[in-house]
């Protein structure tokens, strides 16, 4: 009776090995086809600080301005035009959500290892009003965050398979 049941829990079943095997397959290739559709963008982060500039002198209307400091390896992805998340610290997110700009100026910064970039912030009449609304005028700082590479997840295991 003991070799018996060291026959049968010695041997696994035919089927269960196959379709087990077949079942692991499928999943691994569909989630091999899955991240074909998952996008994982590189994101470039820096601390920025925004500030009022006026267009003209006769201007009332004031605009808005940022200096952000970027780390110097992304220097190559970083193009004049490319659109900047803006989050201030004075404004959570959560509550006043982010602005938007585009980097007008691109130059090297003030430590070797940083460059600096000049980010004109689009649609900013309510943070100005926001602003306006506070007791004094602070420097506002918070993070910046430029996409310098929106690819798939498929194509960057693609690509660091081939790269090697």
């Amino acid at each position: 009776m003991n070799e018996e049941l060291d026959d049968i829990l010695s041997r696994p079943p035919k089927g269960l090995v196959r379709w087990g095997t077949l079942a692991l397959l499928g999943i691994c290739l569909f989630l091999l086809v899955g991240t074909r559709f998952i996008r994982y963008p590189e994101v470039c982060k820096g601390s920025i600080v925004v500030k009022f500039v006026s267009a003209k002198a006769s201007d009332r209307a004031r605009a808005l301005e940022g200096e952000a400091t970027f780390s110097i390896r992304y220097i190559s992805k970083l193009r004049i035009g490319q659109r900047v998340n803006i989050q201030l610290n004075a404004f959570p997110v959560e509550e006043y959500g982010q602005w938007t700009g585009t980097i007008r100026e691109l130059r090297p910064g003030l430590r070797p290892n940083e460059c600096q970039a000049t980010i004109a912030i689009g649609k900013g009449q309510r943070l100005v009003q926001l602003i306006e609304q506070l007791p004094f005028r602070p420097y506002l700082t918070g993070m910046a965050h430029v996409v310098v590479r929106n690819e798939t997840l498929f194509s960057q295991l693609l690509s660091g398979l081939v790269n090697y």
